[in-house]
C-alpha cells in the first residue's frame, strides 16, 4: 500500500474538500495536496491515513464497526476538532 499527495488541480473555490481517499484497485491512499503544509499537524495527516487504511481493512461502509476502529486512533478526538 502506498500513501501519496493528490494532484494540485486549479478549480474554482470550494466550500469543502475531500481530505483523503482510498483506491481499492491500486491500494493507494491519497491525501489532499492543500494539507501538505507546515501548518497542518502530523497527527491530523496520520488520522486521515488511519481512516483510509480502515477502508482497506474493513470496506467502504462507515458503519458502527468502522467508527469503533476509527476511535482507536490515539489522536482521534484532537483530529475531529
Amino acid at each position: 500500500m502506498t500513501v501519496k499527495w493528490g494532484q494540485k488541480i486549479r478549480r474554482k473555490r470550494r466550500r469543502s474538500i475531500r481530505l483523503g481517499s482510498y483506491n481499492h484497485i491500486t491500494k493507494e491512499i491519497r491525501i489532499h495536496p492543500l494539507l501538505d503544509s507546515a501548518n497542518i499537524p502530523a497527527f491530523f495527516i496520520q488520522s486521515i491515513i488511519h481512516h483510509e487504511y480502515l477502508h482497506h481493512m474493513l470496506g467502504a461502509a462507515h458503519n458502527r464497526r468502522f467508527h469503533s476502529h476509527e476511535r482507536r486512533f490515539r489522536y482521534h478526538r484532537e483530529s475531529k476538532e
